[in-house]
C-alpha cells in the first residue's frame, strides 16, 4: 500500500491528532486509532486505542514518547449495516447523538472515544460489530485495517 507524501508524517503518539491512524515502523510497536475523550473534569482528552497486540485497550496520548510510527490523517470509519446492534461491546463502533465512538478498554473499565461526528443529532443509540478504517475515495481508496467482532479467530485484520 503507497501513500501519497503528504498524507502520512513520522512521529510520536502524542503528536497524532484526533481522528488519525497510527501505523508501528518497528515490530514491537502497535496499529492505533486516535480519538478523544472527557475526562472527569469535562476536559478534552486525547487518546490511543489499541488496534493490534492489545485488543481496544485504551492510553492518553499527552507526553507519550513511547511509541513511535506513521500517521496517516483523513481517515474515515466504514460500518456494516448488516452488523448493527442495539448493545455495544467492546471494539464496536457506537453512534448516539451523531457521535461516532470507539468502545474501548483498560484493565479496570470501558470508555467510549469519539473519532468522529455524523448529521444525526438524536439520541437513537446503535452499535456495529463490523467496521472498516478507510483512507481515501474511490479509485484511491484503502483499507487500513477491518474489524469483525462476530469473527472471533480474526477479529483485526491490518492491511
Amino acid at each position: 500500500m503507497m501513500f501519497q507524501i503528504d498524507q502520512v508524517f513520522a512521529g510520536y503518539v502524542d503528536q497524532a491528532p484526533i481522528g488519525t491512524f497510527f501505523m508501528p515502523i518497528e515490530d514491537e510497536g502497535a496499529y492505533m486509532l486516535i480519538g478523544e475523550a472527557k475526562d472527569p473534569d469535562e476536559n478534552d482528552e486525547a487518546f490511543a486505542v489499541f488496534l493490534s497486540r492489545h485488543d481496544f485497550e485504551f492510553m492518553p496520548t499527552q507526553g507519550n514518547r513511547a511509541w513511535k510510527g506513521l500517521i496517516i490523517s483523513d481517515v474515515r470509519i466504514e460500518v456494516d449495516p448488516k452488523s448493527a446492534s442495539i448493545n455495544r461491546c467492546v471494539g464496536c463502533i457506537y453512534i448516539k447523538n451523531g457521535i461516532i465512538s470507539l468502545v474501548a478498554k483498560n484493565r479496570m473499565f470501558s470508555k467510549l472515544i469519539n473519532i468522529g461526528v455524523t448529521n444525526s443529532l438524536n439520541d437513537f443509540e446503535v452499535a456495529f460489530t463490523r467496521w472498516s478504517i478507510i483512507h481515501g475515495r474511490g479509485e484511491h481508496r484503502k483499507v487500513l485495517a477491518e474489524i469483525d467482532l462476530g469473527n472471533h479467530e480474526h477479529a483485526i485484520s491490518i492491511a
